[in-house]
This record gives structure tokens, C-alpha cells and sequence, in this order.
């Protein structure tokens, strides 16, 4: 396997890490080979460590679901320094309470502006203790102890995301000889389930944190791109069922929003502001300065839903497959040899597939927003060369319709 572009992979909730696991598996079957040596040509160290070109970073409220990340659950201390090489956990994301209702009382009392749009109510607010089992499937839980771990600080959360980028940055003689050329860019992968209280509570603040990080470290031609978990992955009382489906509604319209105002930003009339009636999307933490995303960085997303006959680690390994085309897809050599045609300057199927989709700019037929918001996996599979694995796996395509509550 080639690798032609560096890749920063975040897993959120215990659905990222688990689509992070598989993708860091099949990457140590394709590059390290059958003894885990096969990059020690490369001045790779340890036996089944990955270049730095390639990183990760989860974050999850349950430490039962990061104990099971490969880099917490190996027990060989060798295998367990290979793999903290290239893949971190955001170990500061409980804020310092128990509960969800402290958490809650404290953003009232402190930070009544910045939370008033999206915090419900004291009465009748639903309450999780302990936060280190996660977030009970309450997408607002998920956030307010979010913003309870920002209230001082956006360390914590950023540390891990600029030590990857650092790591990317200096990757460039790795990155020579699997492949790639000098660094232009890096894909960043964001795997997340809209079922859940975690993933689907703080997608949207670890969007604008990564293109915030990648933004102080000078980091140019950044590509996000979300993977969207959808509830029918999940069975009834097992994750799915009414109430995934409700936190789904509400996240969707979030993402979809932003995917539109990324092909088709809103202008300021003003240099400098960032009021969202005329500067557009923004997310404002406690102590720190309103965060904006850069228009073009997030142009997609790609929605995967469960079909009939497909098990959840099939599903896993659909998404775990599409990275991989993204990342290791070849321009130039033509269908027929497992490439893609090349077009232009673009050296990545990647690159190509997002920056010559011109009609996501175009308005839709119904006449609400842009066409250009999500992906079929499916078609994606066509263009690489079908080595996206399975056809049977699709993505739910729709308009966002409303705004988002900030």
C-alpha cells in the first residue's frame, strides 16, 4: 500500500474508536507486514509502529470504552510503546464533577451566555452520574461536560490534536518513501455516531477545534472529513431505536448546515466580526475567543447506514475501507490498473474527488441550500476502483432544513 497524503484520524465516542481500531489494524496489515518490520527501510523503530504521517487521537467520556483503544488493551509493553507513537487519548476530557447536574449548575452560574442557546432547562433536565460512563446517550450531557472540561481552558482538548500535527508535520521523509510527495496537506478523518450522547454532542465542537488546531500550527490545505455513523447501525435498545433517531435529527441539521455554509460561506459586512447574523456559523468557549472554520476546509461528509443482512463490524469495515481509498487511491495510472484518471494537479483520489465536485455549490433541486452536502459510499466505491468493499453499505443524503441552537 502506498500513502500519498498525511492523515490525522479523531475518533469520538466509543463508535469512533471502534471505526479508529479497525483502520489502525488493517493500516499495520497493509504497511508492516506479516512480522511488523517491513517499515524499518523507513527508519521506523518498533515492530508494527506507523509512519507519523499517520496519527490518531480519540476522545471519549467512558475509560471502559478507551481501555479498549489498541493502544490501552495490548499487553506487550513493546507492541504498547509502537503503537503510542502514533495515536493519543484525550485523557482531560471529564471536566472536574461527577455529575451531570454540578456540570450543569456551574455553566448556569458562570457562563449563562455562552450556554443559553443549548442548555436545557434545570427542571426536568435529565442527570448522568458518573460522566466517566459517558454520556447516557444525551447529546446536551455530552456538550455541557464538554464546556465543563473548556471552562478555564481549550488545553486539553487541543494538546493531543497539535502533538499529532507536530508529528505530521515532520513526517515528510516518511511520507517520501511510501509514496507521497513533499507535504501539501493532511486528510483528517472525524468518525462519530449521531445515535449517542457523546459523539453526537460534541462532533460539532471537535470540528471547529481541529480546523483550530491545524490553524495555529499554519498548517495549510487541511481536508475534514466527517464519517457519520447513522442510527439504523444500531438495534433498538442497544443504542438505536426513537431516542437515537431524535439525537440524529437535531445533529444532522447541525452538520448539514455547516457542510453548506463551507461550499457557500456567508460574507461579513464587517472585517473582524464575528456576530453569527453576519459573519456566520461561530462557537464561542468560556475564556477564549469566538471559533470560526475556514471556508472549503469541511466540503463533505459521508453518512453510512445499516442495510439488511450487514453486521456492525461489516459496517466498520465499509468505512475502515473508504479511508483507506481516500488515502492510498492512485491518480494517473487509469482505472484499469486499479488508479483513478488524473486530473489536473490533484495527486490523491482524495484531493480529486473533492475539489472537482463543483455542483456542491449549486443549488438543490428542492430549492433548500446547496446540492453538495453528503456522499454515497457506494458511488464513492465506483470511482476508486470499488476497493471500498462492500456495496451493500448507503448513505442517507438529505437538505438540512432549520438552524442550529448555539
Amino acid at each position: 500500500m502506498k500513502v500519498f497524503q498525511p492523515m490525522l484520524f479523531v475518533g469520538l465516542g466509543g463508535t469512533g474508536g471502534q471505526v479508529g481500531s479497525e483502520l489502525e489494524r488493517r493500516l499495520r496489515t497493509e504497511l508492516c507486514g506479516p512480522d511488523g518490520t517491513a517499515l524499518s527501510r523507513i527508519g521506523v523503530q518498533l515492530p508494527y509502529q506507523l509512519p507519523e504521517c499517520l496519527q490518531f487521537v480519540y476522545a471519549d467520556f467512558s475509560e471502559a470504552e478507551l481501555d479498549l483503544l489498541p493502544l490501552n488493551s495490548v499487553s506487550d509493553p513493546t507492541l504498547r510503546t509502537a503503537f503510542r507513537k502514533t495515536a493519543r487519548v484525550t485523557h482531560d476530557l471529564l471536566p472536574p464533577h461527577d455529575s451531570s447536574s454540578e456540570v450543569n449548575q456551574v455553566l448556569r452560574a458562570k457562563f449563562r451566555r455562552e450556554t443559553e442557546g443549548w442548555l436545557p432547562p434545570e427542571r426536568n433536565e435529565p442527570r448522568i452520574t458518573p460522566l466517566s460512563k459517558g454520556a447516557g446517550q444525551y447529546p446536551t450531557i455530552g456538550r455541557a461536560a464538554l464546556f465543563g472540561t473548556l471552562q478555564h481552558s481549550l488545553k486539553g482538548v487541543m494538546d493531543p490534536l497539535s502533538e499529532a500535527i507536530n508529528a505530521i508535520a515532520r513526517s515528510g521523509p516518511a511520507l517520501a518513501q511510501l509514496g507521497g510527495n513533499q507535504i501539501t496537506g493532511c486528510d483528517v478523518f472525524v468518525s462519530f455516531s449521531v445515535a449517542g450522547g457523546t459523539g453526537a454532542g460534541i462532533f460539532l465542537d471537535y470540528l471547529h477545534l481541529i480546523a483550530e488546531a491545524f490553524k495555529q500550527k499554519g498548517f495549510q490545505g487541511v481536508k475534514i472529513h466527517p464519517l457519520v455513523v447513522m442510527p439504523s447501525a444500531f438495534a433498538a435498545g442497544a443504542g438505536g431505536g426513537p431516542e437515537a433517531e431524535l439525537n440524529a435529527a437535531r445533529s444532522l441539521i447541525d452538520l448539514f448546515r455547516l457542510v453548506d455554509e463551507q461550499n457557500r460561506p456567508m460574507s461579513s459586512a464587517e472585517l473582524g466580526d464575528v456576530e453569527e447574523n453576519t459573519g456566520g456559523l461561530r462557537i464561542t468557549y468560556p475564556m477564549a475567543t469566538p471559533i470560526r472554520m475556514r471556508p472549503g476546509l469541511m466540503p463533505t461528509g459521508f453518512l453510512f447506514s445499516r442495510t439488511a443482512g450487514i453486521r456492525p463490524d461489516d459496517l466498520r469495515r465499509s468505512i475502515v475501507s473508504l479511508v483507506m481509498s481516500l488515502i492510498g487511491t492512485e491518480l494517473g495510472d487509469g482505472p484499469a490498473n486499479g488508479g483513478v484518471a488524473r486530473d489536473g494537479n490533484d495527486q490523491t483520489f482524495a484531493s480529486s474527488f473533492l475539489n472537482h465536485e463543483r455542483q456542491r455549490t449549486e443549488r438543490a433541486p428542492s430549492g433548500i441550500g446547496p446540492q453538495g452536502g453528503l456522499h454515497q459510499p457506494g458511488r464513492l466505491a465506483h470511482r476508486a476502483g470499488g476497493r471500498t468493499g462492500r456495496s451493500d453499505v448507503r448513505a442517507d443524503a438529505r437538505r438540512g432544513r432549520g438552524r442550529p441552537r448555539r
